[in-house]
């Protein structure tokens, strides 16, 4: 306990995070959805609604003997980010002898306690080689007790307090990092597939993170929609490599069932291998067979273990992850998840440093903003002094309210509140020009936040004023519906064009609606 409350006081403790962003992309409908459940060990649900937006799942892998029998379970909310950080701290400061290392200041009266904790470890290990003929272990609200006649029991555990974003000691902490030294925390970001929603990506595909690449494999095999498949996988792998650049991409194979034989696997390899070695693609990763691709049953998570084994190999290999973070900074985090609102301005998080963390430095909250917007944890953009001013601690709330706007209509409804509430002409005529009314916007978001939901959506490129009209109306170029102008020769004479041609390139989509959106302003 001694250990565990030093390393809480001296502000310049620090450890490995050991946390990384995981992007589910790809496909609509390819079981981005499904994969993201098959890695939860989760079954498999055909109802499952299509995903809108994004969404946000907190997960940490459990992976002790870096073998078969990797599971993935849904992050415990309950326990502070910085407590769990300390507790691995004070767990890593005890070197085999059982002395502390050296540079810690923390004396010799902390030996006896030291020792304490590496009899910890010791009890776990005992307990662990016997848990498959006793299973008397009980980890609850109670007072931990290890029920074994060669264990003692481990300390009680005092009432859990927050104070100052940190938890007061507890010893079922310190069993948890013994017990999951190797464990892995991810933030999965399940993106939709749908086209109208890849105007989004440049606010929040970042590097810090894993991507896994989601295709249907009947798509080829059954369908023979290779063009498709091809179009899709290529506009994906420039995206991240423009987005993320260096971050490792795993494409998954969806409807492994589909495949009757070897030969359709050939014919995948033979769509694979000059996708990803002529366009030079080479953060893509080979599965254990050699293949750029992960075959996958969803049905019955056949192929999930090497898809799991293969994201943590590759996400220790990144540097992030090694890097020492500081418990100050995690100790404002979650004293900014404890905000009420779904956002800070940038001097609230500059008091609550100051305050909590005793951070004076600009420079030092800059990069502690830009580490957990890096990794999912906050949206922090940074393209605009006014956007500088916003720390959104709650994305999903941001995702969802877009999500409310931008949505595919052949696949998402709008409520029928719409229609109940006399605005079903404004709505068409949102779905026919994109242009939409403020009282449609208002109802859509239920009058919460509108004003500040409207400024971020216009300083990011998002969504535009319409200035000619006399009612309040905004622009999301998202929204227009494309036209394709093949015939030149068609058009009327003396009509004004302008003619883009990326065919022999890549036009990143959002691109153009950002370019109508600076015309339109």
């Amino acid at each position: 306990k001694m250990l565990f409350m030093d390393t809480i006081e001296n502000s310049e403790s620090k450890g490995p995070w050991n946390r990384a962003k995981l992007m589910i992309v790809g496909q609509g409908k390819a079981g981005k959805s499904a994969t993201v459940r098959s890695l939860l060990g989760e079954s498999f649900n055909e109802k499952w609604d299509s995903t809108i937006g994004v969404n946000l799942t907190q997960v940490r892998s459990r992976n002790n003997n870096k073998g078969s029998n990797s599971q993935w379970d849904k992050e415990d909310n309950s326990v502070s980010f910085a407590s769990k950080l300390a507790a691995d701290i004070t767990v890593s400061n005890i070197r085999p002898e059982g002395e502390v290392l050296p540079g810690k200041n923390l004396g010799s009266r902390f030996k006896q306690k030291v020792q304490q904790i590496r009899d910890l470890e010791s009890n776990y290990q005992a307990w662990k080689q016997k848990k498959k003929k006793k299973k008397r272990v009980r980890f609850d609200d109670a007072p931990v007790r290890v029920i074994e006649d060669n264990i003692p029991p481990a300390d009680p555990v005092p009432e859990v307090k927050k104070k100052s974003g940190i938890q007061e000691y507890d010893s079922k902490l310190l069993f948890d990092v013994i017990r999951n030294r190797n464990a892995l925390e991810f933030t999965i970001w399940d993106y939709g597939g749908q086209n109208i929603f890849y105007t989004l990506h440049h606010l929040f595909l970042t590097s810090y993170g894993v991507y896994l690449l989601v295709f249907d494999m009947s798509q080829v095999v059954r369908y023979n929609e290779i063009r498709n498949v091809t179009n899709t996988l290529k506009f994906w792998l420039n995206s991240i490599q423009i987005h993320a650049p260096g971050a490792p991409v795993l494409i998954v194979g969806t409807r492994l069932d589909t495949i009757e034989s070897e030969t359709q696997f050939r014919d995948l390899d033979e769509l694979m291998i000059p996708l990803v070695e002529r366009g030079n693609f080479e953060d893509v990763v080979k599965n254990i067979n050699g293949r750029y691709y992960f075959p996958l049953d969803n049905t019955t998570r056949e192929g999930i273990s090497d898809i799991q084994e293969t994201i943590e190999r590759v996400t220790r290999e990144q540097s992030f992850v090694k890097q020492l973070v500081k418990l100050s900074w995690l100790q404002c985090l979650d004293t900014m998840l404890e905000s009420v609102n779904p956002w800070l301005s940038l001097p609230d998080v500059v008091s609550i440093g100051e305050k909590i963390a005793g951070i004076t430095s600009s420079v030092e909250i800059d990069d502690m903003l830009a580490l957990f917007h890096e990794l999912g944890m906050v949206l922090h953009f940074t393209g605009t002094d006014a956007l500088n001013q916003i720390v959104i601690i709650q994305p999903q709330w941001l995702i969802d309210k877009i999500g409310c706007v931008i949505k595919d209509p052949d696949i998402h409804d709008f409520p029928s509140s719409v229609q109940e509430s006399g605005l079903t002409e404004e709505l068409n005529t949102f779905l026919e020009s994109g242009i939409i009314s403020k009282d449609l916007v208002q109802h859509l978001w239920r009058g919460e936040q509108v004003d500040f939901l409207v400024d971020l959506m216009r300083r990011t490129l998002i969504l535009s004023d319409w200035k000619f009209s006399k009612e309040p109306m905004f622009l999301i170029p998202s929204m227009i519906i494309e036209e394709s102008r093949h015939d030149l020769d068609a058009l009327e004479s003396g009509k004004a064009i302008c003619l883009f041609d990326f065919s022999d390139g890549f036009l990143p989509l959002g691109v153009f609606e950002r370019l109508v959106f600076l015309l339109v302003q």
